[in-house]
């Protein structure tokens, strides 16, 4: 969007959007019990700190520091495969996983790319 922004400023046609990759609704039946090793607070590069929990069978997202907090969902298709879902539309349909290293750390990834840790 930075980029769409800062075209326009200059007087240049923005970059087309990339499209956003639809999956249908989950069929998975998750076991819930796994992701409590994702469960916690990550510390995500500009965007501050995320609370990750589990609530109602869903494992959420939020940032407290916003008015009102903005929770996403993580629609489970797979123990380590999850889709942000959001009623707003805030990065919707982007994957999700985990990765663990030897030292216990726990590293968010976003369409497969190192985004946070866990604190």
């Amino acid at each position: 969007m930075a980029k769409g922004v800062a075209a326009l400023m200059l007087g240049a046609e923005p970059p087309p959007a990339p499209p956003l990759v639809y999956r249908p609704p989950s069929t998975f039946v998750p076991d819930t019990s796994v992701w409590e090793k994702y469960v916690g607070n990550y510390l995500l590069p500009i965007y501050g700190v995320m609370r990750l929990y589990v609530s109602s069978g869903k494992l959420l997202a939020d940032w407290t520091y916003t008015t009102p907090a903005q929770v996403l969902e993580l629609e489970p298709y797979g123990d380590n495969d999850f889709v942000i879902r959001h009623h707003l539309g805030i990065n919707e349909g982007v994957n999700v996983s985990f990765q663990s290293a030897p030292d216990g750390q726990v590293y968010l990834l976003l369409d497969g790319q190192p985004f946070g840790r866990r604190l």
